[in-house]
């Protein structure tokens, strides 16, 4: 791991002041051991379907291990021939690293005579995401990616049909109609997860002003705040929230971050208040 702290007087003058902190971590990991007997570890509680917080030899640490599409030696997926759906691989294979690239925090702190303002943005960089929420939603029709259900459609793919590794496998064209067979929608887990999130998002912003002293006779020290929290999001992720995770900080290990299922987003939040000494 590697972690950076920068601090930085922008500006100072008898009644300004600008101070920069920029923080910058960048961790990796890997799996050097696991006994012979076994081929993939994972916190039971990350487990979210079929989808969970599995690590494999020489692989990350913060891996996602979950089902895929059975695909051919060339990579594509495998039709059913029987009723046009693709076939699922139910093997545990890692399908996502948790782990982003980089995460940076940036707090400004400003003041003016008796003004005071503070904001920190946070930066993360990659790392992926496994929606259970959406396929939970997609299980029980309420996901948008269902409201074209009875659209015929032809899923791209060959036939696993004994050619699908010849030089000619066979395309699939069978017409498959997902609202009249529920099954279709029993996707595997790599079909939820989304890759390299990203966002940037001003964590929290606050403005206070501190009274002039004697005041209030018996108070030394008197001042005033508001203070907003998660206020601006930018991201590409398609859930609620980028910052998830399936269980508590308490978890052990590595934790179940990474994992969205029924996270509510951080909600914005005003805070005001008042400070006295006496």
């Amino acid at each position: 791991g590697m972690e950076v702290i920068l601090n930085y007087n922008v500006m100072k003058s008898t009644d300004f002041n600008w101070d920069m902190t920029f923080n910058f971590n960048r961790m990796r990991n890997k799996v050097v051991g696991l006994p012979p007997s076994v081929s993939e570890y994972y916190i039971a509680d990350t487990w979210l379907y079929t989808a969970r917080g599995g690590i494999v030899l020489n692989g990350p640490t913060t891996s996602i291990t979950g089902s895929t599409y059975a695909r051919n030696n060339a990579g594509q997926i495998l039709i059913n021939p029987a009723n046009g759906f693709p076939v699922v691989d139910a093997t545990f294979r890692v399908i996502g690293d948790r782990n982003p690239d980089f995460t940076t925090g940036w707090t400004n702190t400003f003041r003016y005579k008796n003004w005071r303002v503070s904001m920190l943005w946070d930066l993360k960089w990659g790392g992926d995401i496994w929606n259970g929420t959406e396929r939970f939603m997609t299980i029980t029709g309420t996901s948008k990616s269902t409201l074209d259900r009875f659209t015929p459609r032809v899923i791209e793919g060959v036939l696993n049909d004994g050619l699908q590794n010849s030089g000619n496998p066979t395309t699939n064209t069978i017409m498959v109609t997902p609202g009249f067979n529920y099954t279709y929608y029993s996707l595997p887990d790599e079909e939820f997860l989304q890759r390299d999130v990203n966002f940037f998002r001003l964590r929290d912003l606050t403005v206070s002003y501190t009274f002039n002293k004697n005041l209030i006779r018996g108070i030394s020290n008197l001042s005033a705040f508001v203070t907003g929290n998660d206020l601006i999001l930018l991201t590409n992720y398609n859930g609620a929230d980028p910052s998830v995770n399936g269980n508590t900080a308490g978890g052990r290990g590595v934790g179940a971050f990474g994992f969205d299922y029924a996270t509510l987003a951080a909600p914005m939040q005003l805070n005001i208040g008042i400070r006295a000494s006496f």
